[in-house]
């Protein structure tokens, strides 16, 4: 029995791994963590990520002038050689956001940005951790619709299919949390690789041009547990 929640990245990772890491991977969430192990490393995007997250809700590109000009200033004064890379990689990507328009991932119209609760999604068994940036609300003709925005990045860097598993994820957890009271918009339940822009929506799954990998993967995990 899985007793970790499992993250989408880990699912990304554990279709890379060979058949023996695959199993070492079964095996660790299937063991309760201790709570010395903590995430370890999963903070070192979020310089970059939060900026543009935050841009992308007020659309206001000064977020990022601003962001920038505070990691510069870190990069400067770090000490250590790790510290430095980290402010740098992330110094890298807002420089590509500063003058760049994140209104197209948006519905046009006034959106209601609302809560992200912390819940576990199951999905054939396995509980999944789904923390998009944003989840926001509007009206599309008379219908509440509901959507979403993950930003993400990755160093080893995801293809499309990586990151249409995002994407089926939080389209998943979008419907058990707000289903009841909103249809979910398949054009803006989007996942973007933040370095290379691609957005990978819910409609290119469900219409086959980015594959659909969630399913086969969890079944392939499930096989080890």
């Amino acid at each position: 029995m899985i007793v970790t929640n499992v993250t989408i990245k880990q699912l990304v990772e554990f279709r890379r791994l060979s058949d023996r890491s695959r199993k070492t991977f079964a095996n660790r969430i299937q063991t309760p963590k201790t709570p010395a192990s903590g995430e370890g490393g999963g903070d070192y995007w979020i310089s970059c990520l939060s900026a543009i997250g935050n841009t992308y809700r007020l659309l206001n590109n000064q977020l990022i002038t601003d962001k920038i000009n505070e990691l510069d200033q870190k990069y400067q004064s770090a000490k250590h050689a790790n510290t430095k890379d980290m402010y740098k990689r992330n110094l890298e990507i807002l420089q590509i956001y500063e003058t760049f328009s994140l209104a197209p991932w948006r519905p046009a119209g006034a959106l209601q940005f609302l809560t992200r609760p912390k819940i576990t999604l199951y999905l054939k068994n396995v509980p999944l951790q789904i923390l998009p940036q944003h989840i926001f609300a509007y009206d599309n003709q008379g219908i509440q619709m509901v959507g979403g925005i993950w930003f993400v990045h990755w160093l080893a860097g995801f293809n499309i299919g990586d990151l249409g598993m995002y994407t089926e994820a939080m389209f998943e957890y979008l419907n058990l949390v707000y289903g009841s009271n909103y249809q979910v918009d398949p054009d803006f339940c989007l996942t973007v690789d933040v370095v290379g822009q691609n957005a990978i929506s819910y409609r290119q799954l469900s219409n086959g041009t980015v594959p659909s990998l969630l399913s086969t993967t969890l079944d392939e995990l499930n096989k080890l547990i």
